[in-house]
């Protein structure tokens, strides 16, 4: 076994007080319970005569051989993990088996969906599916701890003809999102076994299209910015999301504002020269829903500049950015125009 420590950093205090009780020595002693060895280590520590030298020495030959050292890790059978929100978990063998956190993360084990916080694990059981595609299903993940948020879990399918699922991966693994994207949902994690594969993410309390009826004049302004934002953030690093509609749309109360996220990119693409006007002219159904309050997002963008219900400021921005066919050329109009939340 490995009986380097797992971390040689040290503070400026514990640096000046190492010289009287090695703090090494303490980690070693800490770590006595799982090998006998560490203790022996320790004593020989916290030796006032030889404890600083000999933790000296520790620290440089950590410093040539420890990162080299592999370390033995449990590598559950057919589990992949593709995407943390977190750096991935690392998991040392002990005697009793027993998960040693390390690091924050999500996993995925017989069926299983736990989550390991600050030490704690949390287990969460699937619930009742609240949307279906063709390619998916989407469950509500409950905690097993009540005191716990639940989230959510986007199932794929095996037999997924559209390949939504590669798609996705490819999307959420192979390009950099920022965590707190404005307007893009991002997966909390990606995770893979033999049998599935499962996308973790925040639950929200449901799609545009049941609440967009009951738009304020501000949570309509928010979400049009929101969305915005979210198109511009995705063609910027060259993904497309294929499919805006008011069902890819969710919304949550957050901190007494609407949030919404744009999500479902398995239609989309990444990392590729496409066209990306259908996002545009998509995009301007949704704000013309939005506008109107109504369910129906598909009718022709040129009634925008007719519509007598819309309010008057929303209608003469849409009149005048109707044309311009570029996100970013969008999203200035939009600023131009001064209409904020």
């Amino acid at each position: 076994m490995n009986l380097f420590l797992d971390n040689y950093d040290l503070t400026k205090i514990e640096l000046c007080t190492s010289f009287l009780c090695p703090t090494y020595g303490l980690r070693h002693w800490a770590k006595g319970s799982s090998d006998w060895r560490h203790y022996a280590i320790a004593v020989i520590q916290l030796c006032p005569a030889i404890g600083p030298l000999a933790s000296a020495v520790e620290w440089i030959a950590f410093k040539i051989f420890g990162k080299s050292q592999p370390k033995e890790e449990i590598k559950e059978a057919g589990e992949k993990l593709l995407f943390q929100d977190k750096p991935v978990i690392h998991i040392e063998v002990e005697k009793d088996l027993a998960l040693k956190q390390e690091r924050d993360g999500y996993f995925l084990k017989e069926g299983q969906i736990y989550r390991i916080k600050n030490g704690k694990k949390t287990v969460y059981e699937r619930g009742k599916v609240i949307g279906k595609g063709q390619g998916a299903e989407v469950r509500v993940l409950n905690p097993l701890d009540p005191t716990k948020r639940p989230k959510a879990a986007k199932i794929y399918f095996k037999n997924d003809e559209f390949d939504q699922k590669e798609t996705e991966l490819e999307i959420f693994t192979k390009v950099k999102w920022p965590q707190k994207a404005v307007g893009v949902q991002i997966p909390k994690a990606m995770l893979q076994s033999d049998e599935e594969t499962i996308m973790v993410m925040s639950l929200y309390d449901g799609p545009l299209e049941k609440k967009v009826t009951d738009l304020s004049k501000q949570e309509q302004i928010s979400a049009i910015d929101q969305l915005i934002q979210g198109v511009a953030e995705a063609h910027h690093k060259k993904v497309v999301h294929g499919e805006i509609n008011l069902e890819n749309i969710l919304v949550r109360e957050k901190k007494g504002h609407l949030e919404c996220k744009l999500t479902d990119f398995g239609c989309g693409a990444a990392n590729v020269n496409v066209n990306r006007s259908m996002d545009i002219l998509t995009l301007f159904c949704v704000m013309r829903a939005i506008i109107l309050k109504s369910q129906e997002g598909g009718r022709s963008i040129k009634a925008l500049i007719t519509e007598k219900e819309a309010p008057e400021d929303l209608k003469n921005f849409h009149n005048s950015i109707f044309n311009l066919g570029n996100i970013d050329l969008i999203q200035a109009a939009w600023k131009k125009a001064g209409l904020k939340a």
